[in-house]
């Protein structure tokens, strides 16, 4: 017989001489017969003589009842080998995965929160924005590597399942190949892997065999693995739009968004490797049950692990990954990630020795830029403009760099446009308990200290001192310079308040917090008022 012709062969052949085939009533009856030969694949075997031997083909292995080949052949020479270990292996990594992505939410709802506050004109301390992005930074650290560790797992199992198929009497739509290959290819990648997901579950499922051939038995696709797939889809949309967005956004409102994609991207990714264990569990139990009804021996491979390629990949994708999320942290915390470098503030004229904050607004950078229906923050021609179109009062935050007891800020003051007996404006400072300290003014005279508790509450600050000097500070459209000093005294902040170099008033009041930022406010009973500062600086005085 060709080999062409044996490779058409169902069911063994018997060639046998001297006896008929209904000589032997039962497979395990003995009877006196000569020795029988048959034919599969090619090979040719021999039954002891006396015994009834017909072979029985299930799925790609071969055996003959009563009689054990010595050399098995596959049909397409590739071996069955196990799952499990490597299936234990994935499920762990996506377990623990699911536990740093959990971590990764709280941390972004943290941050969100973080962001509100800022939003709503709360103040928050260069620490608690250091802590922040820390946080982030090292939580996106540890879930980006275990995600990868358990993607290069993941691919090494799915591999090994998509080319098990043939030993279990399978067939294999693409090469092996594709079942990683597919995961990387744009578009393609979109459902490439699906297809070789409904291949293993298929192809590995239970047959029969009949006189009308081969038949599939419970091999429909569960939907469970179309649900899993989707949030598959969906999580790397996601992904990819919050990194999109995350290069350029600026605003708050834009790094809101960005959060927001990341926060449904995690939730997804949740979703995703929960599905995923179980999708492991089922395909490796498939692909096991069916090696045991056709009796497969795993051929498990004895090569040393340290010789294997699978290893040395994995090491190597490993060490690639461990590079790129060191490069990440290191880049981070360089700040060589940022999309723009911020300018420094030229230094005010008159500025002190150890100033913590010095600005003379020549260059944009360290207060805020806004342009709204309700308001203006802008730079304009050396100066810094406050322009309140409706009423309401408003100011501008600057962080200090170094959280300090006691303080003294002085900054130049010019009203473009204010209506004299009901609008006022001036600096402040702010305490680590959200507290702040107001001093105001306006050119008719009248000038005010007042403390604000901070939290949520919307011009709810109490006046401590409110009157009129006796005399005008300046003409309207005149530069006057307000000095504030916040001197700590225990649980007491003392107060002082000065203008064009003269004492105003002052006063004292409890607070338990450090000084950590300054203001810049303007308060307009009917809106239209516009403020110019200019040459600001912040020095810590003693106590």
């Amino acid at each position: 017989m060709s080999d062409r012709d044996a490779e058409k062969v169902a069911t063994a052949r018997h060639h046998r001489a001297g006896a008929d085939e209904d000589e032997c009533e039962s497979p395990d009856e003995l009877c006196d017969r000569p020795a029988e030969v048959f034919t599969f694949h090619g090979t040719e075997a021999r039954t002891p003589a006396g015994r009834k031997g017909p072979t029985t083909v299930l799925g790609s292995a071969r055996r003959t009842k009563g009689v054990e080949l010595d050399e098995p052949t596959l049909p397409h020479g590739e071996p069955y080998r196990p799952l499990g270990r490597r299936a234990q292996l994935v499920t762990i990594l996506l377990i623990i995965g699911i536990g740093t992505t959990i971590a990764g939410v709280v941390s972004g709802l943290m941050e969100r929160s973080l962001l509100d506050d800022v939003q709503q004109g709360r103040f928050i301390t260069p620490r608690q924005a250091d802590d922040n992005d820390r946080r982030q930074l090292i939580v996106a650290l540890v879930d980006g590597t275990v995600f990868i560790a358990t993607g290069i797992f993941f691919l090494l199992w799915f591999h090994r399942a998509y080319r098990n198929l043939p030993a279990l009497g399978g067939d294999r739509r693409y090469g092996t190949g594709w079942a990683i290959g597919g995961w990387f290819v744009p578009v393609l990648g979109a459902w490439r892997p699906k297809q070789i997901i409904n291949d293993i579950w298929r192809e590995s499922g239970p047959r029969t065999t009949d006189e009308y051939g081969t038949k599939d038995e419970g091999n429909k696709v569960p939907n469970l693995f179309l649900l899993w797939w989707l949030a598959c889809l969906l999580m790397s949309a996601l992904y990819w739009a919050a990194t999109r967005t995350s290069w350029s956004a600026v605003t708050i409102d834009e790094l809101l968004a960005t959060n927001a994609l990341f926060l449904f991207g995690d939730i997804s990714s949740i979703v995703a490797a929960a599905l995923a264990v179980v999708f492991v569990q089922r395909a490796t139990s498939r692909e096991e049950e069916r090696a045991r009804l056709v009796d497969l021996i795993p051929d498990d491979d004895r090569t040393s692990i340290l010789r294997r390629k699978s290893t040395w990949v994995v090491i190597a994708c490993l060490a690639v990954a461990v590079a790129l999320q060191g490069g990440i942290a290191v880049a981070s915390w360089s700040g060589s990630l940022s999309s723009e470098s911020a300018s420094e503030p030229e230094p005010a004229p008159g500025t002190p020795a150890g100033a913590l904050v010095s600005d003379n607004f020549s260059t944009q950078g360290g207060w805020l830029v806004q342009d709204g229906a309700d308001l203006t923050f802008e730079y304009v021609s050396g100066g810094y403009h406050i322009h309140l179109k409706k009423p309401g009062l408003w100011s501008s935050i600057r962080a200090l760099p170094d959280e300090v007891e006691s303080l003294a800020m002085d900054t130049d003051a010019s009203a473009e446009n204010i209506e004299l007996k009901t609008d006022f404006f001036g600096i402040s400072c702010l305490t680590a308990s959200d507290e702040s300290f107001l001093f105001g003014m306006s050119p008719d005279g009248y000038y005010t200290v007042a403390y604000d508790p901070g939290g949520d509450q919307q011009l709810e600050f109490q006046r401590l001192i409110e009157d009129s000097a006796l005399l005008k500070f300046s003409t309207p459209n005149a530069v006057n310079r307000l000095r504030a000093e916040c001197v700590r005294d225990g649980d007491v902040m003392k107060l002082r308040f000065l203008v064009n170099g003269k004492r105003v008033t002052e006063t004292q009041h409890e607070s338990s917090g450090r000084l950590v930022g300054v203001e810049l406010f303007v308060y307009s009973e009917k809106g239209g008022t516009d403020i110019r500062f200019d040459n600001v600086f912040v020095w810590p005085v003693p106590q």
